[in-house]
């Protein structure tokens, strides 16, 4: 896999950004596991999260 370094990127892009990866990642994920049989993802990982932060 390539590398790609880019300077003095804002932090509010690099949060969106990692965001958006995190949200790739997670529905990729999900589709594997619904080819698979599996469940979709229930509750989801940011409900989780959540209520998690809640306690």
């Amino acid at each position: 896999m390539a590398t790609l370094q880019i300077r003095d990127l804002s932090d509010p892009l690099h949060q969106l950004l990692q965001l958006r990866g995190r949200r790739q990642a997670l529905a990729e994920l999900q589709t594997m596991a619904e080819e698979r049989g599996g469940r979709p993802f229930d509750p989801s990982p940011e409900e989780l999260i959540r209520q998690d932060r809640s306690r």
